[in-house]
């Protein structure tokens, strides 16, 4: 199988970046496949993926956390969802190095200044 491996880098300010995240989300929902659309968001801070699920889950978009202050128990739940389900998970960096997901749509790396 070839897959093509596409870049497109958008650079925001702090009153764009929500905005540009809402938009990116909302359109990369289908996939022309019969596997569920997966989007993994990357953040660099607990902190940054507690705030861009809440915001993700006050528009109404569905997404799951993995990160180190979660149980290993939910960290595991929310990552055999996600291979099934699709869907978007948001994790940080250093949570997400050694996850190994198939067919993973897109990937989103949002980066928040400290």
């Amino acid at each position: 199988m070839f897959y093509r491996l596409r870049e497109h880098w958008v650079e925001v300010n702090g009153n764009t970046q929500v905005q540009t995240l809402l938009d990116t989300l909302s359109s990369v929902g289908s996939n022309n496949e019969k596997l569920p659309t997966k989007t993994l968001v990357f953040a660099n801070s607990v902190e940054a993926v507690d705030a861009i699920c809440r915001i993700l889950k006050k528009t109404h978009m569905e997404c799951l956390c993995y990160h180190r202050d979660m149980t290993s128990e939910e960290r595991a739940r929310n990552l055999i969802f996600f291979e099934e389900s699709g869907g978007i998970l948001v994790c940080t960096d250093s949570a997400a190095r050694g996850l190994d997901i198939h067919n993973v749509n897109h990937v989103i790396q949002v980066i928040s200044q400290q």
